[in-house]
């Protein structure tokens, strides 16, 4: 478990191309909600793409720029 800054700074470090979000109500990581209701707190994270499913489950996913690492 960590908080929002620290999983930025791992994410930073991985260098992932892209980072997948699920909206399931409450997460065992504690920034998973403010990051999928907020957005990633990092000017490397991008939306790229925002849908939602005909079972309801909504998928956002982050393009990683990686710039400034």
């Amino acid at each position: 478990y960590a908080d929002s800054d620290l999983a930025v700074r791992y994410v930073a470090k991985k260098h992932p191309d892209y980072i997948v979000l699920l909206e399931r109500g409450a997460s065992g990581l504690p920034y998973q909600n403010a990051w999928y209701r907020d957005g990633i707190p990092d000017a490397r994270a991008t939306l790229v793409y925002d849908r939602g499913s005909d079972s309801g489950e909504r998928v956002k996913i982050y393009r990683w720029s990686g710039a400034g690492d």
